[in-house]
């Protein structure tokens, strides 16, 4: 599989037909990942079309696991379920809901009591896959409003030869949250999980791998370009202390990160923490940074910006 950055769209070509897209599917070794294996892409564009129907061309966002996959074009990650921003409101769910025969689907009534609110759960009925709905109606998603991941998304082409649906062969597109966002909100879980000791080491981590993986495959290690990809909505979460850095152990919640250069050096410090002790190959951005993370940890005390 690959997939060729072209503007704001991408494309992953899955010519191959079926045997490959299921050879394809196997997740790459991160550790918790040996020997699982991903859906098939030409089932998930079938899902995808179905679920975009069912919501009547409203917008529908790939985030998580599975948005990680597309836009590195590897399957790091095991993704058994699929999570989707949806643009609807809590009022819709039951509207929806019964809808979801007709598509394919079975739905649940779930309620997120992270997020405050009632949502619904989307059951495959050919494969089981689970599709996790985000609506408009819910508390942001590790800082990120949802708002912002329906109005700053891209769209993945899925080229599937052989795959056939409606008699047709199709270019498959799919929405998936933009990859500045996205990394953002892989660093704000990966902050929120270090601070608790109940969450084991590779849980928290391939939330770190995510960000570090979207830098290389979508910015090419150049952490500048990430942080310019969504320069205003980043000022604006670092405004209102949506990111913060990873809390000590006598610490309930780490400090909020007031600069973008703030924002920068505690990338470098999560590269090093997680990267360096996984042997993960390292980007030249990211080792020439790293060389000068003492002079900058140094002017940012200097400034007020950084404890000692």
């Amino acid at each position: 599989m690959t997939i060729e950055a072209q503007g704001v769209s991408h494309i992953a070509d899955l010519s191959r037909g079926d045997a490959a897209q299921n050879q394809q599917s196997k997740v790459a070794d991160n550790g918790d990942n040996k020997n699982k294996v991903n859906i098939p892409l030409s089932d998930f564009a079938d899902m995808y079309i179905r679920v975009e129907k069912l919501f009547e061309g409203l917008p529908v966002v790939i985030i998580g696991g599975r948005a990680i996959n597309l836009l590195c074009s590897v399957e790091y990650r095991h993704s058994p379920d699929i999570d989707v921003v949806v643009g609807i409101h809590t009022g819709w769910l039951a509207h929806y809901k019964e809808k979801a025969d007709k598509y394919g689907f079975e739905a649940s009534d779930t309620y997120n009591r992270e997020k405050g609110a009632q949502s619904i759960k989307l059951i495959d009925k050919k494969t089981g896959v689970k599709f996790d709905i985000y609506h408009t109606g819910m508390k942001p998603i590790s800082g990120i409003p949802n708002i912002d991941v329906l109005k700053n998304f891209e769209k993945i082409t899925l080229y599937i030869d052989g795959f056939k649906l409606s008699g047709k062969n199709p270019n498959v597109e799919c929405n998936v949250i933009a990859p500045s966002l996205l990394g953002i909100m892989k660093f704000n879980t990966w902050v929120e999980l270090s601070g608790n000791d109940k969450n084991d080491e590779s849980k928290r981590n391939k939330h770190a791998f995510d960000l570090i993986n979207i830098i290389r495959h979508q910015f090419g290690g150049d952490i500048d370009q990430f942080l310019d990809g969504k320069k205003e909505l980043l000022r604006g979460y670092i405004c209102r202390g949506v990111i913060r850095k990873p809390a000590t152990p006598r610490e309930v919640q780490g400090d909020a990160i007031r600069s973008v250069e703030e924002f920068k050096l505690e990338i470098v410090k999560t590269y090093i923490r997680v990267g360096k002790e996984n042997k993960l190959r390292q980007p030249n951005e990211i080792v020439a940074f790293a060389k000068s993370e003492l002079q900058l940890d140094q002017t940012l005390c200097k400034k007020g910006m950084l404890r000692k």
